[in-house]
């Protein structure tokens, strides 16, 4: 999402139950490099309905742990969700992410 509308997503999340808000926003807080808000935002979303059934935030959380340097984390978390396929989507996001830390390491 575009970062402009994080001020938006913001304000609209404290006044409505909007769990998407708080992935969208977790999304942008990766992107600017906010490593610990992004954190705390799919802490969130993971706790609640949508965010448990949602390999989206499985695959955030594996680019914030690739960010952060923990490597081997990261590893297991991608290679959890190419067991897993859960969508061709998200394998094939999981099998980069997979390819990019391998890289790295």
């Amino acid at each position: 999402p575009d970062p402009a509308l994080l001020p938006i997503y913001q304000a609209v999340a404290t006044a409505v139950n909007a769990p998407l808000l708080t992935y969208r926003m977790a999304q942008i807080y990766l992107s600017q490099g906010d490593l610990q808000v992004a954190r705390d935002a799919l802490t969130r979303y993971r706790d609640t309905d949508a965010g448990q059934n949602d390999w989206g935030t499985e695959l955030l959380l594996a680019d914030l742990e690739r960010q952060l340097g923990e490597l081997e984390a990261s590893t297991r978390r991608y290679e959890t969700i190419i067991a897993a396929q859960p969508s061709d989507q998200a394998t094939a996001e999981a099998l980069r992410g997979l390819a990019f830390v391998r890289t790295l390491q």
